[in-house]
């Protein structure tokens, strides 16, 4: 399963991003994000991988896929019903991309987001979502970090 190609770089959104000339752009540009993510299998669109607290229905699944450096790396596999979350998971995937367990548990999601202005452009239940899903990556990288020590 593939479910991300070839992102782009942070700062190749964020450049993106304050080319825009306003939000209506942005919005439009978050969506084209969302194409990065390929639909996962429906196996997959599971109860168990879905993210509570999402306005949409928000599925997300984070693995062990190889070391780096002697430590673990993981892949990121999600999707959404609506296009905008979607573009949003991919931004939040951009963030995260390449980072081992331990820099998951100890990075600051909010710089990057705050460099875009992007929560502060979403309706209250939108802004919510987001801070569902970064807690889910943080609780999953936890729940990983003691399994694979």
């Amino acid at each position: 399963m593939n479910n991300i190609v070839n992102l782009p770089t942070q700062n190749i959104v964020l450049r993106n991003f304050h080319n825009c000339i306003n939000w209506e752009e942005k919005y439009l540009y978050i969506i084209e994000l969302g194409n990065y993510l390929s639909s996962i299998p429906q196996s997959m669109k599971s109860e168990k991988n879905l993210i509570p607290g999402c306005q949409s229905k928000v599925w997300f699944i984070m693995k062990i896929t190889n070391i780096k450096n002697g430590k673990n790396i993981v892949r990121f596999y999600g999707d959404s019903e609506s296009a905008i979350t979607k573009g949003i998971l991919c931004i939040i995937f951009i963030m995260y991309q390449g980072l081992t367990i331990e820099e998951i548990i100890y990075f600051d999601p909010y710089h990057f987001l705050n460099q875009l202005e992007l929560t502060e452009h979403l309706t209250y239940s939108r802004s919510q979502g987001v801070r569902s899903i970064l807690q889910t990556i943080y609780n999953h990288a936890r729940k990983l970090s003691t399994i694979s020590h």
